[in-house]
């Protein structure tokens, strides 16, 4: 969950997450928190969930990281994280 889009992030915090995201060679997808046409709602909702500000990690319907923890994972420690909670490498995702 993130302020923008994948390609146009709102925020240097969501602009780094996605960075730190893509180094992992993980497949991940973003929520654009600040589209409230399309995602009415949502931006609030995360925050008062997690009781944090955006951005927010969540893999396997759990919390992983905010943007500061994000960025205070090394690569490696950021893709066990992920993959403990069932993320996959980004081409095993696009073969399926």
């Amino acid at each position: 969950f993130m302020e923008g889009t994948l390609k146009a992030p709102n925020s240097n915090l969501s602009a780094l997450a996605v960075k730190a995201l893509m180094e992992t060679g993980l497949a991940f997808k973003a929520i654009d928190c600040d589209d409230e046409k399309y995602n009415p709602g949502v931006k609030a909702a995360v925050e008062e969930l997690t009781g944090q500000r955006l951005p927010q990690l969540f893999a396997g319907g759990q919390r992983v990281a905010n943007g500061q923890e994000i960025q205070e994972l090394d690569k490696i420690s950021l893709t066990e994280k992920l993959s403990s909670r069932g993320a996959v490498q980004a081409a095993s995702a696009a073969g399926m």
